[in-house]
């Protein structure tokens, strides 16, 4: 809640390190933010309205207050009613609240800094080198067999895009979404955000404390705002950035104090305060007396003197002044620090005041320090402040019901009861009014005498006669008031029938119902505005702390320091303090905004643009924008490889006939070569079969001269001597005759000389006979053995052995 600033007198800020460290200084600030809100009653009324608000959130309103509206004192209550508080609004604070779960804020870090810079260009520039050597690169592959091709290759620059918002993600800032998140779980965030929201909704502000812890790093509270205290901001910011000091309310025994003070307080210090004692000075205070004590912290300025001899800086006082002849020179500067203490109220009484440790600085920024507290306040009336006076009306309304309900009477009858005296129903009995009304009820049916005893005639209208009372028409009025008083709920809070489910539009259009959400969730769209900034200032905090932890080789948890061991990010860890990162919140899709993106998948996945795996990925992206991007991207990449898988198909098709027309060529070539070579292999065996057929002439006719030349031979040598035999013969035969004429001539010249007798020629026959030449003998011819037999037609039989 800004207000203006008091004419009231703040502690000097430029007074010296030692004056601000003292106790003095510390009683002083205490005793201005004291002024500031305690003594002008800003501190009671704030913590009133409040108290009243969550009252009505949690349906815990004093009743009393009411009989005092209907004029009952509270000891003469006569009417037995149900005085409990019937409230309208935890309904409303719990459609709003439940509006953001936790899990709607996504906390994810950048690195903004020259070297995150660089990186990521140098990833992206690669990327595009290889999405432009692409086809080469697969060519290489093809080539080569040594796969080239990287894991991911983006197809356009569009998706290019995609995977560098959606997908790249260097190791610092894994490490620092892993410290951040886990920070959270640590502090059970997801209630502190719960327990904020509500605040948010009843109050109109909500704030969070933030603490730095050697161990776990951050330590994280919601603070009860009816019990903090703030300074006036000059910024006019709702998250409060410009406030310089802070303070929490609370209520500590007198033990509590004197433990925590760590003896600066004594039991007999704090007896001056107990309001039921009366104070001496040997009085003590119970170790149970209650005080009311106020947490404080402001910030200021530190200054920082040094001297600089050469290289070498030297921690000098403020005031310390460097000699005329002295070749070193003086460095001064300033810094902003936090201290804290506490503050008994009422006592001037101030202990645990010193300089706040562990505070958390931006490492790009080590002068300036950041608060202790995250806060929030709406510039508008919360929900609750609008929604308090109608539900007190309708509180009293439902307390009217009630009443009314109670003392509701039926409908009044006046009945002339002479006119059903004595009826003779022709039975011999008469009815009496009494049997007469109980038939009426029964059947309907009502006898009455037409006249009366001075035989005047009795009109049907004077014998009963309806008298209806008017509490039908006041319960109408009342539910009518109670009607328009929830009418005027939802319309001061935004949040209409359709949102809380009380009245959704049955037969209307899809586009309806989302309107009537949307108009809803822009009415309360501040509470989304106030939880996010709360949200996005832890992160800020944690990631700091981490930064600020690193760079004094400080570790966190074990807890937290497993978690960056499974992500293999620790070394990242330990530099995390060189680089600028910011923290950025990410808001995922409510549940209506996913199933309309669903709904566009599921008919991209029929219609075959995309494929059920591309579904998947597209709904793990919280962000409805990055995914309708996505969506995009992919269904046109989609459509290419479906065009680029239809040109293959076309090119394998064309392929597989030109492979079966060269199929049949080869199946020709290849029967032809058959047939080629079976006639070649015909040829060659004629051939070699010509071959030994003329190896065999060769050698039979080889064979055959030499037994022609053997027969010539033996013919000639026959001859020979046949011839010789013969001319031997022929001479001897020659010598016979001319020895046989020498003897017949001898034998004549004999008979004529002699006269003798004739010689017989038969004697002469025998004679020659005996001289003849011996007959010849011709020797027998060799037998060859041949392997192989010639037949008549010129070809050979194996296996047998012929002789010529």
């Amino acid at each position: 809640m800004d207000r203006q600033r008091r004419n009231v007198t703040i502690p000097n800020r430029d007074a010296s390190n030692e004056e601000k460290e003292s106790k003095s200084y510390g009683l002083e600030y205490a005793r201005y933010i004291e002024f500031e809100w305690i003594t002008g009653n800003d501190y009671t009324s704030r913590k009133k309205k409040f108290e009243e608000l969550e009252a009505l959130r949690n349906n815990e309103v004093d009743i009393d207050r009411f009989k005092n509206m209907l004029n009952i004192p509270k000891d003469q209550a006569y009417l037995s009613l149900n005085w409990e508080f019937t409230s309208v609004v935890p309904k409303f604070v719990n459609v709003v609240k439940d509006s953001f779960p936790a899990d709607m804020f996504k906390i994810k870090t950048k690195g903004v800094d020259i070297m995150s810079r660089e990186e990521r260009n140098k990833y992206r520039k690669r990327l595009e080198t290889e999405m432009l050597t692409k086809d080469f690169t697969q060519e290489m592959t093809i080539a080569t067999g040594i796969n080239f091709v990287p894991d991911y290759v983006p197809d356009s620059k569009e998706e290019l895009d995609l995977h560098m918002q959606l997908e790249y993600r260097q190791k610092k800032e894994i490490a620092s979404e892993i410290i951040i998140n886990r920070v959270f779980d640590l502090n059970y965030f997801r209630e502190i955000q719960n327990r904020v929201a509500e605040d948010l909704v009843t109050i109109g502000e909500a704030a969070i404390r933030v603490e730095a812890d050697p161990n776990y790093g951050v330590i994280m509270r919601r603070v009860d705002c009816k019990n903090l205290l703030y300074s006036y901001d000059p910024l006019y910011t709702r998250d409060k950035k410009g406030c310089y000091y802070f303070a929490e309310m609370m209520e500590m025994t007198a033990g509590q104090i004197v433990r925590m003070s760590g003896g600066e307080v004594s039991y007999q210090m704090l007896a001056r305060g107990v309001s039921d004692k009366r104070f001496k000075p040997d009085e003590v205070a119970n170790e149970d007396d209650l005080f009311t004590v106020m947490y404080f912290t402001f910030k200021t300025t530190m200054d920082e003197v040094y001297k600089r001899k050469r290289n070498n800086l030297i921690p000098k006082d403020k005031d310390y002044v460097l000699p005329k002849e002295s070749s070193s020179r003086m460095i001064k500067g300033k810094y902003d620090v936090w201290f804290e203490g506490y503050y008994v109220l009422g006592m001037n009484l101030v202990f645990n005041y010193h300089l706040m440790r562990d505070m958390i600085r931006p490492v790009n920024n080590a002068n300036t320090v950041m608060a202790p507290y995250i806060i929030y306040e709406l510039t508008v009336p919360s929900i609750v402040e609008n929604l308090k006076s109608y539900a007190e009306d309708i509180h009293l309304i439902v307390l009217k019901l009630r009443h009314l309900i109670s003392k509701m009477k039926p409908d009044m009858f006046e009945i002339n009861v002479d006119a059903l005296m004595n009826i003779d129903i022709g039975t011999g009995a008469k009815l009496t009014p009494s049997d007469v009304l109980d038939m009426m009820y029964q059947t309907g049916a009502l006898l009455y005498k037409g006249t009366a005893y001075d035989d005047d005639q009795i009109l049907q209208g004077n014998i009963l006669r309806n008298i209806p009372t008017s509490d039908g028409q006041k319960l109408m009025q009342l539910i009518n008031a109670y009607n328009q008083n929830m009418n005027m709920c939802y319309e001061v809070t935004g949040v209409n029938r359709v949102r809380d489910g009380s009245a959704p539009l049955n037969g209307a259009l899809v586009g309806t119902q989302q309107m009537a959400l949307n108009m809803s969730n822009t009415a309360t769209k501040h509470i989304f505005e106030g939880l996010m900034s709360i949200k996005k200032g832890t992160g800020e905090v944690s990631l700091n702390r981490a930064q600020q932890m690193s760079m004094y080789k400080e570790s966190f948890s074990d807890d937290v320091m497993s978690y960056l061991l499974e992500d293999d990010v620790i070394d990242d860890y330990k530099t995390l303090y060189k680089y600028n990162l910011d923290v950025i919140v990410e808001v995922a899709p409510d549940a209506e905004e996913k199933a309309k993106l669903d709904q566009v998948i599921l008919a991209a996945v029929q219609a075959g643009q995309i494929t059920l795996a591309d579904r998947m990925d597209i709904l793990s992206i919280d962000n409805i924008k990055m995914a309708s991007k996505y969506l995009k991207v992919i269904m046109k990449k989609r459509q290419d490889e479906a065009f680029q898988k239809q040109k293959e198909m076309e090119a394998m098709k064309t392929q597989m006939q030109a492979q079966a027309q060269v199929a049949v060529e080869q199946q020709k070539q290849q029967s032809l070569m058959m047939e080629i070579q079976a006639k070649g292999q015909e040829l060659q065996f004629k051939t070699q079969s010509e071959i030994q057929i003329n190896e065999k002439k060769v050698e039979g006719e080889i064979i055959l001269e030499r037994v022609k030349h053997q027969l010539r031979m033996q013919e000639l040598g026959l001859q020979a001597r046949v011839t010789a035999e013969s001319n031997q013969y022929k001479e001897q035969a020659k010598d016979a005759r001319t020895y046989k004429q020498a003897q017949q001539q001898s034998a004549m010249i004999n008979q004529r000389q002699r006269g003798g007798s004739t010689i017989p020629f038969e004697s002469m026959n025998a004679m020659q006979d005996v001289q003849a030449a011996p007959p010849v003998e011709i020797p027998p011819m060799e037998e060859v053995n041949q392997t192989q037999n010639y037949t008549g037609d010129g070809t050979t039989e194996e296996g047998q052995v012929g002789t010529i």
